[in-house]
């Protein structure tokens, strides 16, 4: 019979240890820069929306007819 308990077979080149942790530092070292890099890119991304959103806000105001309380 199997064992309700699944075996974890690791991807690739990089093995498990007993700790659960990788012993590739390499594949480590990049999966963090990736993170990193796509964090800051869509932390970029939501700040031009926001100074955006500000420097037309006057804009706005004035073609929909609202006032500060409505924007």
């Amino acid at each position: 019979m199997r064992s309700a308990k699944a075996k974890h077979r690791p991807v690739g080149n990089a093995h498990q240890t007993r700790s659960g942790k990788t012993d590739n530092p390499n594949r480590s070292a990049l999966a963090k820069s990736l993170t990193l890099a796509a964090m800051s890119l869509g932390y970029c991304v939501v700040q031009l929306d926001v100074t955006i959103v500000n420097t037309a806000l006057s804009s706005i105001g004035t073609s929909l007819g609202g006032g500060v309380t409505e924007l």
